[in-house]
């Protein structure tokens, strides 16, 4: 109830004498007038604390002028685009025109203000970027899915990198430059110690290779001999003791070894000069060789022998001079020793081989059957070219002992005979080699054939 409306009502309670009603009046009055009272003081209140909250946002506002431009800022942004999609010349202008004033405003701050509040602006506006970004994409995803044609949907593209790189103020690319300077210098990094790491490795792997390979060349390069050529090896006729030589020919010597023979008429052909194999002798040397080897298929055929001639080179071997070792058999065992010496060498070495194992050589000689160069073992089987040439790969895997592990294999005889045979004196060397010499002669006046008895 208002209070002229209880005021009028007390004037008419006087005038009809109606005490009673006049005061019950007057207390509705007083409580009225204390509740108005009330209600003023509390409006006042609330509106001291509503203009205290305006004077700080407006103080917010003034130093953070930034933050309510933001939002336009990206609408005018988005305008301009669609304008600019639209082919709005003017319409771009003008939003353009108001772009620049908002981003340009008239009350400029202290330096010492303007410093203090850049990166907290620059902090708000990476955010709104972000946000900014994110529209700008979403937009360009929509125009273009709108569009069919391609080249459209690329300058969509293009439009959308270009606002998105202009949305970086100065201050934002030096900060995201100087970032992007240390990441790719880690990237570098990283990348480059791989590459140091990898080259490691690839150096390593090349020395291992090489020093293989220089093992490799040393082995398979034969041995330098430390004297010169010309020098006297033991196996020169000057060296070699005088009463074990039987015959002296131009270009070769026939000799008895100095130990207990392997079998009875066991000698050997060698070469005066540093020849090392019978491979690489001239012609005249080959002529005597099978003289020799004629002469003595013709002393011990009388006693129903037949001789077997082998020869042995290794090209990392010490020797300088080629030998023919001569071993007479019974004539009963020349077709087996064939068989044994043929089917030795198909045996021998790996099952797999860079040349051909068996090399038969009936009517060629031995230098137009074996390479030159390469080691090799060689058997013949009496006066003719009957023989068998094999080239050695393998020189570690092939015995020296190899002719005689067959013929010992053949006629079945001891094989410390050959490995450790047994030293004679002076005097059983001398009957054994005079007897020998005395048949020789004998030979070669008469041109007879004498009997070689066994001892």
């Amino acid at each position: 109830m208002d209070a002229n409306m209880i005021s009028a009502k007390m004037l008419k309670a006087e005038m009809m004498g109606d005490m009673n009603r006049v005061a019950e009046l007057k207390q509705q009055l007083e409580q009225l007038n204390k509740t108005q009272s009330f209600s003023q003081k509390q409006t006042r209140r609330d509106n001291n604390y509503h203009s205290n909250n305006n004077e700080s946002r407006n103080q917010q506002k003034s130093r953070n002028p930034n933050r309510g431009n933001a939002d336009e800022l990206n609408k005018l942004n988005a305008k301009i685009i669609k304008a600019e999609m639209m082919g709005d010349s003017e319409r771009v202008k003008e939003l353009k025109a108001q772009l620049e004033g908002l981003q340009n405003p008239s009350n400029q701050r202290s330096s010492s203000s303007e410093e203090s509040q850049s990166f907290v602006r620059v902090s708000q506006e990476s955010k709104t970027n972000v946000h900014s970004q994110e529209q700008d994409e979403l937009l360009a995803s929509r125009l273009s899915g709108c569009t069919s044609d391609p080249q459209k949907n690329a300058k969509l593209k293009q439009l959308s990198k270009k606002i998105s790189d202009d949305r970086f103020s100065l201050k934002e690319m030096f900060v995201s430059a100087k970032r992007g300077e240390v990441e790719d210098e880690a990237k570098l990094f990283i990348k480059s110690s791989s590459k140091l790491i990898n080259a490691d490795d690839e150096y390593e792997e090349v020395v291992r290779k090489g020093n293989k390979k220089r093992r490799e060349d040393k082995e398979e390069r034969p041995k330098v001999f430390t004297e010169p050529d010309d020098q006297e090896c033991g196996h020169c006729i000057q060296k070699i003791k005088k009463h074990l030589v039987v015959s002296i020919e131009s270009t070769i010597y026939l000799c008895l070894p100095h130990h207990e023979p392997f079998v009875d008429g066991h000698c050997y052909i060698r070469s005066r000069n540093h020849i090392r194999c019978t491979v690489e002798t001239e012609e005249n040397c080959l002529t005597e060789i099978l003289g020799l080897r004629k002469k003595l298929c013709e002393i011990f055929k009388s006693q129903k022998k037949g001789v077997v001639f082998t020869e042995m080179f290794f090209k990392k071997g010490r020797n300088k001079h080629f030998q023919i070792e001569c071993f007479p058999i019974k004539q009963k065992y020349m077709a087996d020793v064939k068989m044994y010496f043929k089917k030795a060498i198909l045996e021998c070495e790996k099952e797999w081989s860079m040349n051909k194992k068996l090399v038969e050589m009936k009517d060629k000689c031995i230098t137009k059957s074996l390479p030159k160069g390469l080691s090799y073992f060689w058997v013949s089987f009496g006066p003719s070219n009957d023989s068998y040439g094999h080239v050695i790969e393998d020189e570690q895997d092939f015995s020296r002992n190899f002719a005689y592990e067959v013929i010992a294999g053949l006629l079945d005889i001891d094989r410390f005979k050959y490995t450790k045979p047994r030293n004679e004196s002076f005097d059983e060397q001398f009957q054994r080699v005079s007897k020998f010499k005395q048949i020789w002669k004998q030979n070669d006046e008469t041109g007879d054939t004498p009997l070689l008895t066994d001892d």
